[in-house]
């Protein structure tokens, strides 16, 4: 679309009639003496300026007013025809009116007024290809560009024809191909972020090497090192295989980039960084993170209320202390913390913590269970996810375990729709009581989680079979490394004098990998001035009522890279 302001100017008839006059004599004058225009910058910036303010009237354009204007802009570009910008404005104007012609004849305009213009080069090289009809003559036309005839073509966009024609093999069946092509597409242009993130997507299912899909992610962080997202990727992998210190290197920098995007990071990448703290600085990491702060909110809610009661004033919309709470994940974090460094008192009041939480959660959603419009299996699936987190901290805890059945005949009462999930929550009721063999024996009978690993894992410790407890956690550790019963089942093999198997030979393979990442990556986030400069400025304070105003924008390159 084209770059104009639509809002509606009503006192601009009288320059719409003249761009009108304009385009009728310069018809007659262009259908009669094609050459006698000549050029004449001055009339073509007045025409395109009419142009563009007459379209701008229109609250929405029809293909007809864009038609009419492709008409008059291709006018002002012969009369200017090395202006680059007019001519892109009729290539805008021809895609809308869908005049396919004329927007090529802007195009190749464009590329001869400005012969760096990669998009209008792309966009020429694109449209010749797009003429073939079967997959084979337009696979050789990509080979022509992406070889010698190609050449003078910028890398940028070699590497985007070399993404397309992979895709048109992958269309075709050519699995080989495809990865010919996509490797090519990320070698010609490491700032080709769709090649490489379906390089990345690609050997994500096409390989287990967990080497090879760190690499692959780093071609993916190079072509846009400002992705939050593709950092956290990286700090799983990492994490997975044990290289816990460069996997926090990458995690802090997706925290970074996360906060400058909205202000905050999401609780789930906080979760995150307090699971990975754990396993490299120890569970009384957590604790310290977490606890002064919410006894120091807790103290300021207790300070506010002792003041209201002084002044006589009503407490009952003030926020009691108990009701300050921590999210159910940042909770897990702390109770298992508490119980791995035997800390009784903590554990008992973390877990009444999320006592509250889950009841609160409780009400909310059996308020909204009936409510029109409500997804009722995703609200269970919550809910019972959230009650199975409170019935495994009670097991692994062994704090108030006598409630555990209690509390699922309450809540199958209250929702009886929920009856049928709550068999998942039997190992753990069976482990609690202290019939561990049982309670391994019915886990096993269900699909792999978290929750079920560990109570397996924690029941062959109490019968004393190590090995397969340590084989277990082993498993939790890899699969759920950045997450609360990752840690802790970390926590569990350095209890069982083997924490430093967690460090496999990939792991050690990413370590060396990670070192050789420059530190730019890392800083770019937090001191971009260091590597671009941006400028900008007006070129004038006073304008006519037809004057252009025009602001130069200055980017420059001023990093080491």
């Amino acid at each position: 679309m084209m770059s104009i302001q639509t809002h509606p100017i009503r006192f601009l008839t009288k320059p719409i009639c003249f761009a009108v006059g304009i385009f009728v004599v310069s018809t007659s004058i262009a259908q009669s003496e094609p050459q006698s225009l000549g050029n004449d910058p001055v009339l073509a910036s007045h025409l395109a300026r009419y142009t563009v303010l007459d379209l701008g009237l229109r609250q929405v354009p029809s293909p007809s007013d864009y038609q009419l204007a492709t008409t008059l802009l291709s006018i002002a570009s012969d009369l200017d025809p090395m202006n680059a910008e007019l001519a892109r404005w009729v290539v805008e104007a021809a895609w809308s009116a869908g005049d396919f012609q004329a927007m090529m004849v802007a195009t190749r305009r464009v590329i001869k007024a400005d012969p760096r213009d990669t998009v209008a080069q792309l966009r020429l090289v694109s449209s010749v290809i797009n003429q073939q009809q079967t997959v084979e003559g337009r696979l050789k036309l990509y080979d022509r560009f992406l070889g010698s005839a190609g050449k003078s073509l910028d890398v940028s966009v070699r590497s985007r024809l070399a993404l397309d024609a992979a895709l048109l093999e992958r269309e075709s069946g050519n699995v080989q191909g495809f990865a010919e092509r996509l490797l090519l597409a990320t070698k010609l242009d490491v700032s080709n972020k769709p090649a490489a993130l379906l390089a990345a997507q690609f050997y994500s299912d096409a390989t287990s090497d967990p080497v090879v899909l760190l690499e692959y992610q780093f071609k993916l962080l190079f072509a846009d090192p400002l992705d939050a997202n593709v950092h956290l990727t990286i700090a799983r992998i990492l994490a997975r295989e044990g290289a816990y210190e460069s996997s926090r290197r990458f995690l802090e920098n997706s925290l970074a980039l996360y906060k400058i995007e909205s202000g905050r990071a999401p609780a789930m990448v906080e979760e995150i960084r307090l699971a990975l703290n754990w396993q490299i600085d120890g569970a009384q990491r957590v604790l310290d993170d977490l606890n002064p702060i919410l006894d120091d909110r807790r103290a300021e809610a207790q300070a506010l209320i002792d003041s209201y009661i002084e002044l006589e004033l009503p407490t009952d919309d003030l926020l009691l202390p108990e009701e300050i709470l921590y999210e159910l994940g940042v909770d897990k974090l702390r109770l298992l913390a508490s119980y791995h460094l035997g800390n009784q008192e903590l554990t008992q009041r973390v877990l009444d913590d999320i006592q509250s939480t889950v009841n609160i959660e409780i009400n909310t959603i059996g308020s909204i269970m009936g409510d029109r419009g409500v997804n009722q299996n995703m609200l269970l699936m919550k809910l019972v996810n959230s009650f199975a987190d409170f019935q495994v901290m009670r097991a692994i805890s062994e704090l108030d375990v006598d409630e555990i059945r209690g509390d699922i005949k309450q809540l199958v009462e209250t929702v009886p729709a929920i009856a049928p999930y709550f068999k998942l929550i039997e190992p753990m009721a069976l482990y609690a009581e202290g019939k561990y063999t049982e309670s391994i024996e019915l886990a096993l009978e269900y699909p792999a989680s978290p929750m079920l690993e560990l109570i397996k894992g924690l029941a062959n410790e109490k019968l004393g079979n190590q090995e397969e407890a340590i084989r277990i956690y082993t498993g939790v550790v890899r699969v759920y490394a950045l997450e609360a019963y990752g840690a802790f089942a970390n926590s569990r093999l350095g209890a069982l004098g083997v924490g430093d198997q967690t460090l496999t030979r990939a792991g050690k393979e990413m370590i060396r990998i990670v070192d050789s990442i420059p530190s730019w990556i890392d800083q770019m986030n937090s001191r971009p001035s260091y590597f671009m400069y941006l400028h900008m400025g007006i070129s004038s304070n006073k304008f006519g009522a037809l004057d252009s105003a025009m602001v130069t924008v200055r980017l420059k390159n001023i990093s080491p890279i």
